[in-house]
């Protein structure tokens, strides 16, 4: 009589390697409890609103609420790309986008230059009275004699 391969002998069913997931996470099982608020975020906040895309299929009123609003599935986008306004809609959303990126990315960098060179500046007094020199740890150093041992 022949003998089966051995890999019908060993075969583990899924109870055997679901106990052997849990023997392997239990051995580290704080590096999950740290990863679990990570989880917990992604899915409160990357998943669960993908659940209301799906108002754009929909014949949505907010009087009728979610459940009772029937599926039309691109009928709402025709819809849209067929109006009169649509083409300058968009061409305006994407002026207004790329100055709010060419404005609004130099212009702080700049200020903040400006405001640095602000603080390097030598303003007169008010009163036209002398400032007294500003003591440095430079001028502090130049003005002790050099000692020599």
């Amino acid at each position: 009589m022949k003998r089966p391969p051995s890999t019908l002998l060993a075969r583990k069913t899924s109870k055997d390697s679901l106990i052997g997931l849990y023997r392997y996470m239990r051995k580290d099982y704080m590096l999950y409890l740290m990863i679990l608020p990570g989880i917990v975020y992604i899915l409160i906040f990357k998943y669960w609103p993908m659940y209301g895309i799906s108002i754009a299929f929909r014949d949505f009123s907010i009087f009728k609420g979610y459940a009772d609003a029937p599926w039309v599935g691109l009928r709402n986008f025709v819809n849209l790309f067929g109006k009169a306004g649509f083409i300058r809609a968009l061409k305006n959303n994407i002026i207004i986008s790329l100055l709010k990126l060419i404005m609004g990315f130099p212009t702080p960098i700049i200020l903040s230059l400006m405001i640095n060179e602000l603080s390097k500046m030598r303003l007169a007094a008010p009163s036209g009275k002398k400032r007294p020199p500003r003591c440095t740890r430079q001028k502090i150093l130049n003005d002790q004699p050099f000692v020599t041992l």
